[in-house]
């Protein structure tokens, strides 16, 4: 993990492979429900795909599943990561080959290390359950995230 030198990122992106599953559903998460640290209010929130094929819709069964939580991935469009956009940002990545390592960005995370677990897996292919156990880890980690104390008040 890089050294917080600065106050805050300057942007949030969730990161996964194809950004048309799993990142998305934390970006509209963290967003619309307010999943988010409360000393970052007004940073950003996005998500990226490591191999993402920019333009292309969210899977079915993400937008199908993702409505049981009251998210809305309909007009989601895939969008691919940029290193150069990370610069400030904290990445949050949904396994370990999400995050890009080096000293790139704010912060690098994976997301379910906020809630003790480790890589939250890709249900791409799989039964629909898989999705709904996928999206219950990321609200976990997103509740478990949004509770992290602000760093300047913990030096």
């Amino acid at each position: 993990m890089k050294a917080v030198t600065d106050p805050s990122p300057d942007l949030v992106i969730f990161v996964c492979t194809a950004n048309r599953i799993r990142s998305p559903f934390a970006e509209v998460m963290a967003r619309t429900r307010n999943l988010r640290p409360r000393w970052l209010p007004q940073v950003p929130i996005v998500s990226r795909g490591t191999e993402a094929e920019p333009g292309k819709a969210a899977v079915d069964a993400a937008i199908t599943t993702a409505r049981r939580y009251g998210a809305d991935l309909t007009d989601h469009q895939a969008a691919l990561f940029d290193p150069e956009e990370a610069e400030n940002a904290w990445i949050i990545g949904m396994a370990p080959e999400h995050l890009p390592g080096g000293t790139l960005g704010w912060r690098q995370s994976l997301l379910g290390e906020f809630c003790g677990l480790d890589a939250i897996s890709d249900p791409a292919g799989m039964p629909e359950d898989a999705f709904v156990s996928a999206y219950e880890i990321i609200i976990r980690g997103l509740r478990a995230w949004a509770l992290l104390p602000d760093p300047d008040q913990t030096s």
